[in-house]
């Protein structure tokens, strides 16, 4: 008997283009239709149900029936981690010939999931990590007093972090920078306040997020980023801001 994990499962499920362009689609961490995905996917709705109900029966989707509808999205945190450390390996010359743009751009800024991807969310982590805001204990994340005082001071409750069974944070490697950018329930609430107040702004049909005047001038009063620069380019800080005080090590 053969008892290794059914890795086969997975791939095979991933091995039809039309059903990877339909996980990545649902990568955004919303759910959507069977209707809407065909569409996303450029086949009929009844191709899409076909290729809906094998990316369920290998665990990668979940369908919520509700009314009329069919909703479906990506099982958990975990399967999105799979796919996008998948994504990670997979051949991406054609993103090298790809210009760059500040909105609209999946490897500028984009939902991972529940967390900030992209260029802009690597200069996010870069800047958690210069100000030393988290302290690792063998793989193991938490907040630093300056970190607690950083999200205090950008809007977040720190108190409402790491009481889910998620870790703090996660190192989740970008698959268009080849670099870490934050996971985890802080991950999940810098995204969720960075869309919440207006900062970031969703680009119709895609997982690609786009940075507001708001957000380009709280980013860099806030946080240090100069966004526009960082998602057109290397993730430059700005100096100055509240971001740049105390910038200590843990």
């Amino acid at each position: 008997m053969n008892m290794e994990p059914r890795v086969d499962v997975l791939a095979a499920a991933l091995a039809d283009r039309s059903r990877c362009t339909i996980v990545c689609a649902l990568m955004d961490g919303r759910a959507y239709t069977a209707k809407e995905l065909a569409y996303r996917a450029r086949i009929t709705p009844q191709t899409a149900s076909f290729h809906l109900q094998r990316l369920v029966n290998a665990g990668l989707l979940i369908c919520h029936p509700q009314g009329r509808h069919r909703y479906y999205h990506v099982t958990n945190a975990e399967i999105a981690a799979v796919v996008e450390s998948m994504m990670v390996a997979a051949p991406a010359a054609h993103l090298r010939r790809h210009k760059s743009r500040a909105s609209g751009d999946v490897t500028a800024a984009r939902h991972c999931y529940d967390h900030l991807a992209g260029r802009l969310g690597v200069a996010v982590a870069d800047r958690i990590a210069e100000l030393g805001c988290v302290l690792s204990r063998g793989g193991d994340f938490s907040l630093t007093p300056l970190g607690i005082k950083w999200l205090a001071d950008i809007g977040i409750d720190p108190d409402g972090l790491g009481k889910s069974r998620r870790p703090l944070m996660k190192q989740c490697m970008d698959w268009t920078e080849r670099r870490f950018h934050v996971a985890g329930d802080l991950g999940n609430a810098l995204l969720s306040h960075f869309r919440s107040d207006g900062w970031l702004k969703q680009v119709a049909d895609t997982r690609a997020l786009a940075v507001t005047p708001k957000g380009q001038e709280l980013f860099r009063s806030k946080i240090g980023i100069d966004a526009y620069a960082a998602m057109t380019g290397p993730s430059p800080v700005v100096d100055g801001g509240a971001a740049s005080a105390g910038a200590a090590t843990p």
